[in-house]
Formats: structure tokens, sequence, C-alpha cells
């Protein structure tokens, strides 16, 4: 078989494959891309399949030497990546595109990338540091009292005090610049808060004092997040009209709120039984994250491996992506993201880095342990995306598999529970 190919490595994750293919396999390539495809074509008055071989290759001649080429090309990578047990990792990249010789061989380079070799990684006895997750009565406490919260009341002030910090007002309010009308509100609730910056910084403090049914105009910088970009740092005049002013009340903590707040018990003593135990599980479930975590950067720093330069590149992009969205969220300018990006592109290339790198240490745990995913780590996982959305579980299965994000997400819940396997074999102690 008049083929020849020769593989080297670029790099440990980068494999260089140079080969030629003979005149002899390549027309038989040839011969089986045209009588492959020639009984799809179809030309004038001819039926499917019926046109004269002549006719066929004037017109797509071109095409049957392009696919054999492919073929080739495929054929003999593939039994380059089966001979060598290569775990390819990208799509192959080429250096020149190949001409179909008239005599002589062809001749073709082809780069891909392939996984690391993982190998010897000593994933079991990781000392870690823990915390300790153990409820409080106080911080018992301070959850119900979270949750009293929710059962606040705002009640009018008769008085003919005037509002202070700590007060709700109900008022009309619009901002202007100069003649033009920017915003206004009807009977919008606003909370008298020092720390409030909304609609402009200084609002609050200028609605304090004033009394039910006074009207106000002053001037305020509208600062450099006031919601409405087009009219950020400018001095605009605000006109107020305080309708009226309400003083939050919270219910005391009796039984008759401990059913309130849980309809299925009926006292404070078994409402706080409820609320440490579900917050015990919140703090256990937390720190174990948290020791996973730590395990994941301890097995990639003890276990150094060379990395796929695109999977490096691919994953620094996604996360430099994530992390100007949010930016972008938080108010910065379009045109401070630039000089942002260039600020922090190398912490998230060490990012990136850690992602890849503990994506095949992990993977390599995995499948020494033979850990595998089953439904029952699936499902809670679709049960609570399908909660976040308000969907059925199915549509969030067919979400993620119509987005073509199913693998990922399967990929990071066998990650997570492989870290768990490896926390669950290391000496962890309290901190």
């Amino acid at each position: 078989m008049a083929i020849k190919a020769e593989i080297s490595t670029k790099t440990p994750c980068e494999v260089v494959v140079k080969a030629s293919v003979g005149q002899e396999e390549l027309k038989a390539a040839y011969e089986s891309s045209l009588l492959r495809n020639s009984k799809m074509v179809e030309l004038p008055g001819f039926r499917r399949g019926k046109a004269p071989r002549s006719m066929v290759e004037a017109k797509f001649k071109e095409y049957f030497e392009q696919e054999a080429m492919d073929d080739m090309i495929n054929k003999v990578v593939k039994s380059l990546v089966k001979q060598y047990r290569l775990h390819v990792v990208t799509e192959m990249s080429m250096k020149d595109k190949p001409v179909y010789p008239a005599e002589g061989d062809m001749t073709f380079e082809v780069e891909f990338e392939v996984a690391p070799k993982v190998e010897n990684i000593d994933y079991t006895g990781l000392k870690l540091k823990g915390r300790k997750t153990e409820v409080t009565d106080e911080e018992v406490t301070k959850e119900i009292a979270l949750a009293a919260e929710r059962f606040a009341t705002y009640e009018e002030i008769k008085t003919d005090r005037p509002a202070q910090f700590g007060d709700w007002s109900v008022c009309t309010y619009k901002a202007t610049l100069g003649e033009k009308e920017v915003f206004k509100r009807d009977s919008a609730w606003v909370e008298v808060a020092q720390d409030r910056n909304t609609p402009a910084p200084g609002f609050c403090a200028e609605i304090a004092g004033m009394k039910k049914g006074e009207t106000k105009t002053f001037e305020l910088n509208s600062g450099a997040d006031f919601f409405m970009k087009e009219y950020r740092d400018q001095k605009l005049t605000f006109t107020v009209t305080l309708e009226s002013i309400r003083e939050r009340s919270v219910p005391e903590v009796n039984d008759e709120l401990a059913a309130k707040i849980d309809p299925n018990i009926k006292t404070v003593d078994e409402l706080r039984v409820k609320v440490k135990e579900a917050f015990t599980q919140n703090k256990a479930e937390i720190e174990q994250n948290r020791l996973c975590e730590l395990a994941r950067e301890q097995l990639v720093k003890n276990n150094p491996i060379p990395l796929p330069p695109y999977f490096v590149q691919a994953q620094t992009n996604n996360i430099l992506r994530r992390e100007l969205e949010n930016k972008v969220r938080g108010g910065m300018k379009e045109e401070e993201l630039q000089k942002e990006a260039e600020k922090i592109k190398p912490q998230c290339e060490e990012r990136a880095k850690t992602d890849v790198a503990a994506e095949f240490i992990v993977g390599y745990i995995a499948d020494k342990e033979k850990i595998l995913l089953t439904a029952d780590d699936i499902m809670p996982r679709l049960q609570e995306y399908a909660r976040m959305f308000g969907r059925p579980v199915q549509w969030v299965f067919r979400m993620f598999e119509q987005s073509g994000k199913l693998d990922e997400l399967r990929s990071g819940i066998l990650q997570e529970k492989t870290l768990r396997f490896v926390v669950s074999k290391a000496e962890v102690t309290e901190q």
C-alpha cells in the first residue's frame, strides 16, 4: 500500500502528521467518490443516476477529487490515532491545502491537539483544612428574624412629623434637565435610607425633613451609575411631592408568626428545630463544595501536566467574555471594556489553565475509579434549573440538548461527583 506517514510532536499536546498517498490509492478513493455520488446526480435528459460518466465527471470532477483527498487524509489520520492510542481533542488544521496530483503522490501535513498523558496521580490522602458547620442558637434566631422581615407591615404615620431616615415614603417625583423632562414616577415607594443612591446620590437626604403634602425642588448630580446612560454625571432638577410617610413594623416572633412562616408547624420551638436542620444542611453543603474546590486546586498544583493550547485559549476567551459581560451589567462603559480586557486577561488565562488541567486530571480519576453518572446524579440538577426557569424538567432537558450544552452539563456533574469522592478519601482537619 503506497501510503507513507510519520507522526511527531510539536509540543506534548500538539501532534503533526506528514504523509503521502500514492496514485493507486488516490484513484481508488476517487472512483469510490464518483460511484457513490453518481447515483444521486440528475442531469438534463437523464434519470437520476443514469447520466454517462463523462458528463458527470465534466461537471463534478473537482468535487470527486476533493472528496477523494479528504477521505484519504481522514483514513491516514484515523489509522495513526488508533495505532498510537491518541485522544484527539481538536479538529485537524492543515498547513497547506493539498492539490490533487495528475501524477505522483499527494502529500499533506496536518496538526491537531491531543489530551495530555495523565498517569500516577496521587489523589488519596489529600490534606484539607475544614471549617465547623455547627449551627448556633444565635444563627437560628437571626435566620428566623430574617424570615419575620417578610411579614413586615408599613403603617402610615398619622402625626405631623417629618420624614426621617428609616422611614418609607410614598411620593411623586420627576427629574428635568433644563426644560426637558428626563423621567417621572407617580406614587413611588422610596426607602429613606442614608446609603441609598437611587435615583441619584443625595435624593433621600432631601426627602428627610419633608412633611406629608409638601413639595420640594432641588438639584442633584445624577452620578456615574445613573440608570439612564445618556444622563449620567449631569446636574438634574428634581421636584418631589411627599404623599405619605410610612413606618416599617416587623411582627413579634411567636407561635402565630411561626405558623405563617411555615404552615406545616405550629410553634416557635418547632420552627427553630426545622430552621436549624435546614441551616445545618445548607452549611454542610457549602463546606463540601469548598473542600471540593480545595481538592481541585491541590490536584492541579501537585500534578503539573502539559495542556492543549487551543483548549486553554478557548477557556480563556470564555472566562474573559463572562467577566466583561458582568462589567457591562455593573455599569462599565463600552469604551472602557478594551482596557479592562487587557487588564484582566492574564488572570483569566491562569483560571483557564487550572480549569483545563482539572478537567483532564479529574477525568483520569473518574476513569480509574469507574465513577459513572446515573439518573440520580443528573435529575436533581435538571430539577434545580426547572425551578429557576419555571419550566418542566423535560423542557430543561431539551433546552440543554438542543443548545449542545448537555455534554457540558454532564461533564460538570461528573467532575463534582469525582471531587466529592476525592474529598471522602482526604484527611480533613478543622482549622
